[in-house]
């Protein structure tokens, strides 16, 4: 067999055409060593594989199989499909060794079928294993019968474990110590948990051959490891193969983090430089007519995203995105209409709920009735429709006012007296509890006070009064004011919803420049804006901008940024380089 590239295709229940690649060497047969093949892909793509039939009697099959995307959506039919496909895997290539790889298997009964047939793999690693003691059996129980099983002395099995597996350590110590054919895995944080954690992963390494064939999925993009500089892996990896979106299970296995490590921050930088990585995302967008949303639509666009809108009012859609009207669709509806709702999420990928009353001067009634029950109605039609992920726009506001200590995404929360900042509050603790509570991936962004372009005339008001009026400010000038230029906040958005690591976190961001509120009201007055701008506007009536009481309210609170900009990378602007955007558009540059 030369060495050889073949794409093979297959089609789905529904018959949506996929496409996957083998790829194998001359060295592998000529040396007739053994052969890893490694499968990483849905479990419903397992049958549709055609591995080659003369791979040499030892060949290892590494099996990674992954959560269902979109070819599965009722979860006891992927169970059912899970063990049809792992049997017909097994009668196909019965002659050779089966490693599997397995994240969990969702459900106690698909557990118990790998533990039941255990012959099936030469070994077994199962990563986060599902442990819930008021539901299922003590993790214990379960590594007895899966490590016990009456199997032969030379078929070992591996398990690895973190610290949500299981609650006593010691427990788990003394059971380890007594399975002596058995490796075991443990995450970073657990085995720096205990030195004797330590001493067990030192002891008990288990490093797997250079992959001499490859079959990947190509749903994402392809991923050049040419440009992968591990010398003592390259030699293997062919120019280009298909590979499944940011899914590494195996990436925090210590003996292997460099290499996948390698693998997961090239594909990261690949797919935010590639189109062909989000021609697939539909992505719907609420609050699409202010100062974010916006900006966001814009940026989304010309990222090649697909973009779909829920506004209130079309024609001042029509009047802020003209430019764009024939790549965006648009969906005309309140946050209380659902059929509306449903009628916008029909095929859509993932949501950005940007939509919010911020007047502080409305009702308590009100607020709630747009930011709590809103965001519920748009939560739970997000459910019904599979939505793959949930963006959540919330603000710093929710911290409360903390000049002491720096404040973080795992810092305490307040509920205040300001019917504004608790409506939102109450909002993000919904979807927090909600898309937990029904396995909903979801992201939630915290943004400080954002001052950016815009084709509406908010913030041009508010600059015009700094620069043409005495507004009159409360507070101490050297509070410092966190402020984040817009684009900054886009571009984070950007990167999470291209990244499954954000599944299930919160970032905070501000510009990483610190600026007191003195220094930016100066520089915003520093420049020369276009008298046309000009509004006549009583000053009483610039109060009720809650960007103007925000500013204004700030108090001396620093906030850690750093989760926010290693996401970001290099990809973001400083304060000066925003600040000179913002007066630019200003001045119709």
């Amino acid at each position: 067999m030369d060495n050889k590239f073949q794409q093979f295709q297959v089609c789905s229940s529904d018959n949506t055409q996929f496409s996957y690649w083998v790829y194998s060497t001359a060295q592998a047969n000529k040396n007739n060593n053994s052969v890893l093949v490694y499968i990483h892909g849905l479990v419903s793509d397992i049958s549709w594989f055609k591995i080659p039939e003369d791979l040499p009697s030892n060949t290892m099959i590494l099996f990674i199989p992954r959560f269902p995307r979109q070819h599965v959506v009722d979860m006891d039919d992927w169970y059912n499909n899970y063990k049809l496909c792992l049997n017909d895997f097994y009668h196909h290539f019965s002659v050779k060794n089966i490693h599997l790889v397995a994240n969990c298997f969702g459900s106690l009964s698909a557990l118990m079928w790998v533990m039941r047939n255990p012959e099936t793999f030469s070994t077994i690693t199962l990563v986060n294993p599902p442990i819930n003691p008021k539901k299922h059996w003590p993790f214990v129980t379960k590594l007895k019968i899966l490590l016990r099983s009456n199997i032969g002395p030379d078929h070992m099995r591996r398990v690895y474990l973190e610290p949500k597996d299981f609650s006593r350590i010691p427990s788990v110590l003394r059971f380890i110590e007594n399975e002596t054919n058995s490796v075991f895995y443990f995450s970073d944080k657990l085995y720096l948990t205990t030195h004797q954690m330590l001493k067990w992963l030192k002891q008990n390494l288990f490093t797997l051959p250079i992959p001499t064939y490859s079959i990947f999925s190509s749903e994402d993009p392809i991923v050049d490891y040419r440009k992968i500089q591990k010398s003592w892996y390259a030699p293997v990896f062919p120019e280009k193969i298909s590979f499944f979106y940011s899914d590494h299970y195996l990436e925090f296995l210590p003996q292997q983090h460099f290499f996948w490590k390698s693998i997961f921050n090239f594909q990261k930088h690949y797919e935010h430089n590639s189109n062909s990585s989000i021609l697939s995302k539909h992505v719907l967008v609420t609050g699409a007519t202010g100062l974010l949303g916006s900006n966001l639509v814009l940026y989304l666009v010309h990222k090649h995203f697909k973009v779909r809108l829920l506004v209130r009012n079309i024609t001042k859609v029509n009047l802020l995105l003209d430019k764009i009207l024939n790549k965006i669709e648009i969906v005309e509806g309140a946050l209380d209409n659902l059929e509306a709702i449903e009628n916008a999420m029909d095929g859509i990928d993932v949501v950005i709920h940007a939509a919010a009353d911020l007047d502080s001067w409305h009702k308590k009634s009100k607020l709630y009735k747009t930011n709590v029950e809103g965001t519920k109605n748009i939560l739970m039609i997000a459910h019904q429709k599979h939505i793959k992920q949930y963006i959540h726009l919330g603000t710093l506001d929710v911290y409360g006012k903390n000049k002491h200590d720096v404040i973080c995404e795992d810092s305490q929360l307040f509920l205040g007296r300001d019917h504004l900042v608790a409506s939102q509050l109450q909002a993000e603790i919904f979807v927090k509890k909600y898309c937990t509570q029904n396995n909903m991936p979801f992201t939630i962004i915290r943004p400080g006070l954002m001052y950016g372009e815009s084709s509406n005339h908010h913030f041009q008001t508010f600059i015009t009064k700094l620069v043409y009026k005495n507004v009159w400010h409360w507070g101490k000038r050297n509070n410092i004011a966190n402020v984040v230029y817009v684009q900054n906040v886009v571009k984070l958005i950007e990167k999470c919803i291209t990244t499954e690591t954000c599944f299930y976190q919160s970032y905070n961001i501000v510009d990483k420049d610190t600026i007191t509120l003195q220094a930016f009201i100066k520089d915003l007055t520093s420049f020369k804006i276009n008298s046309k701008i000009r509004f006549k506007i009583p000053l009483v009536v610039m109060f009720k901008f809650s960007i103007l009481k925000r500013l204004f309210g700030v108090r001396d609170t620093r906030v850690d940024i750093q989760k926010s900009y290693q996401l970001l990378g290099k990809d973001y602007y400083t304060y000066p380089e925003g600040l000179k955007r913002t007066l630019a558009n200003l001045n119709g540059g």
